[in-house]
């Protein structure tokens, strides 16, 4: 999906970024996700599947320096300008005595504070995920409905400070995906999680044709991707933890509050 001389059919907007399609055929394109539905795109508040794998990275490395090297290699995609994103994120967990339910509050990432909050599916590896509006003087109300009554216990972790560093790839049958760097440090600096993960986003497609995909499918390739970028990780002497360990499970581990 590059451009030639000529033949430009279709112009896709994904996410800020625009990709340009070359084809002599008379198609127009768009980008079809049939388990997301964004609904407010100019905040961005939306509601849908979270399909991603990460690695864990050892050491506290140069992470624009690793994720700047990962397009020269990798071929059969077709990447967008880096997407910068620094921002505080705050992790609260909430505990009934039978169900625990985890929430963050992500503030200077966006322009509008948001939370964000994620339940399990049947998948180890799918999670949904909703970003929704965030205000702290509704946050008790916030909490009664995400846990389902008035008795419970809330944990604070300690606010951590997070870059992250993104590319939104196409690859060669597109299929559109998020590339990201991230590293997540204490403001003591006394614990840091740099993490690399690969995320579905979404399929380009002919207007009107249908998803055809199952989450497997996409859970598929997905592994066979996080397979190329281990072996690459390995030639260029990274270290590091695979599958990587979820944000959550690493406060439990290292914060015991």
């Amino acid at each position: 999906m590059s451009v030639d001389d000529g033949f430009i059919r279709s112009v896709v907007k994904i996410c800020g970024n625009v990709l340009l399609i070359n084809s002599q055929n008379e198609f127009e394109y768009e980008e079809k996700n049939p388990w997301m539905d964004v609904y407010d795109c100019d905040k961005p508040f939306w509601d849908g599947l979270e399909i991603e794998k990460k690695f864990d990275i050892n050491g506290d490395i140069d992470v624009v320096g690793l994720i700047t090297r990962i397009p020269e290699t990798f071929k059969y995609f077709s990447f967008s300008r880096l997407n910068e994103c620094i921002g505080n994120e705050h992790f609260v967990k909430l505990y009934n005595g039978n169900f625990t339910q985890h929430y963050a509050v992500l503030t200077d990432a966006y322009p509008h504070k948001s939370a964000k909050i994620k339940y399990p599916t049947e998948y180890e590896w799918v999670r949904r995920v909703r970003l929704c509006p965030f205000n702290e003087k509704d946050e008790i109300y916030f909490q009664q409905n995400l846990i389902g009554g008035e008795q419970y216990q809330v944990t604070r972790y300690p606010t951590i400070r997070k870059e992250k560093y993104r590319y939104i790839l196409v690859d060669d049958e597109g299929w559109v995906w998020g590339l990201s760097i991230s590293k997540a440090r204490t403001y003591d600096d006394r614990r840091i999680k740099t993490e690399l993960e690969l995320e579905f986003w979404s399929r380009i497609q002919t207007v009107n044709s249908q998803f055809l995909e199952s989450i497997d499918d996409v859970l598929n390739k997905l592994e066979r991707y996080m397979r190329s970028i281990a072996v690459w990780l390995d030639e260029i002497g990274i270290k590091y933890v695979y599958p990587g360990e979820k944000k959550y499970d690493w406060f439990e581990r290292n914060f015991r509050i």
